[in-house]
């Protein structure tokens, strides 16, 4: 999750640029990490870090496989309405 500040200068704290990394736990999120870089150069560096160590580690693809307990008619809503949320 990204929250991008309309800040016309860096900046941390309040007004500023979030993100969060949440992972799914037994049907809810749980967030492992959050960070304020200040600048969105910043955030775009750490986000691609991020995505390109679990790409190497081989865990990048499992993200956009979507909820395993998906019916099928619920998958197939997602596949062609979102179908960018599962990476398709």
């Amino acid at each position: 999750m990204v929250d991008w500040s309309a800040a016309a200068s860096p900046k941390t704290g309040k007004d500023s640029i979030w993100w969060a990394l949440l992972h799914r736990k037994g049907g809810r999120f749980q967030m492992t990490r959050r960070e304020n870089p200040g600048r969105r150069h910043g955030a775009t560096e750490e986000l691609a870090g991020h995505f390109a160590t679990l790409d190497a580690d081989g865990g990048l693809g499992a993200l956009f496989e979507g909820d395993p307990a998906l019916k099928p008619a619920e998958r197939a809503i997602v596949e062609t309405e979102e179908a960018w949320i599962l990476g398709a």
